[in-house]
């Protein structure tokens, strides 16, 4: 199980579909106040998180995450506009993170490195 949360509807429907074509469950969140009752509820392989979020305080989303045993260990991967990706998303406590729009290539490899333990941040450029 993949979540997501951002606020733009069209890139959670679009990530949400892309995940399933490739074989990934995804639950989603367009609301601030739903992200960690998500995260608790379905305990996720792995998080997928916008950044600017209106309302979010990234930092401490991240903090949260990291102070709850139970969902600790999740990898948060961050979805960024701001180009390149976001630089301080390691001194966040992300384990990686993605700037939008992204190829789909670039999600699945990102996914495949956040579940094994790879910290990277991928550009929206494919290499």
């Amino acid at each position: 199980m993949i979540t997501i949360a951002d606020d733009e509807p069209d890139i959670v429907e679009s990530t949400q579909m892309l995940l399933q074509v490739t074989g990934h469950d995804a639950e989603v969140t367009t609301a601030v106040e739903d992200i960690l009752p998500l995260i608790r509820a379905t305990r996720p392989t792995l998080h997928l998180q916008d950044v600017q979020m209106p309302g979010l305080d990234i930092a401490r989303l991240i903090r949260e995450i990291r102070a709850d045993a139970s969902i600790a260990a999740t990898p948060v991967v961050l979805f960024t506009a701001a180009s390149p990706a976001l630089p301080e998303w390691q001194r966040l406590g992300a384990d990686a993170c993605l700037s939008k729009p992204f190829e789909m290539e670039q999600l699945h490899d990102l996914i495949a490195s956040a579940q094994t333990g790879g910290r990277e941040a991928v550009g929206a450029q494919s290499a």
